[in-house]
């Protein structure tokens, strides 16, 4: 059974949770750097109290980002080896479905975009089921009623 849904879905998932991790090892060096940092909360003071808060808010949530970033890299990949061949499909889809709900929950829905991905594909490893082959090979002789 082809699983492309499943894949193209497994590899947008990827992207953007590489894009995911990549947002946040940039937070987590805007936190680092204090000339970046007091420009960027510059752009952005009237959303926060004191430099301080911001600095803290950018650290702490660009390492959650970076950690479920991976972790959710790491999830699509097993889950696209145990789909490959359709080896596991149910292995995978709980693997999957189980990242994106955890992990949405813990980043406070800032992985949600790839989480949608891998929520889907994971359903659809799920309930997908291999198509059924009928043996045809006994022909049945259907005799007209009007004779």
């Amino acid at each position: 059974m082809k699983r492309t849904g499943e894949f193209v879905l497994l590899w947008i998932g990827l992207v953007v949770s590489g894009l995911c991790t990549a947002f946040g090892f940039i937070m987590t060096q805007i936190a680092d750097n204090p000339e970046l940092g007091k420009e960027t909360y510059e752009s952005v003071s009237t959303m926060y109290d004191n430099y301080d808060q911001f600095a803290t808010l950018m650290s702490d949530g660009g390492k959650t980002m970076v950690i479920w970033g991976i972790v959710l890299v790491v999830a699509g990949i097993v889950s696209m080896i145990l789909l490959k061949g359709n080896k596991q499909p149910k292995i995978s889809g709980i693997i999957l479905i189980l990242a994106a709900i955890v992990g949405t929950i813990f980043t406070t829905f800032a992985v949600i975009i790839p989480a949608i991905f891998y929520l889907i594909a994971g359903i659809m490893a799920l309930v997908r089921k291999p198509v059924q082959m009928i043996d045809t090979s006994e022909s049945i002789e259907v005799k007209d009623r009007h004779m």
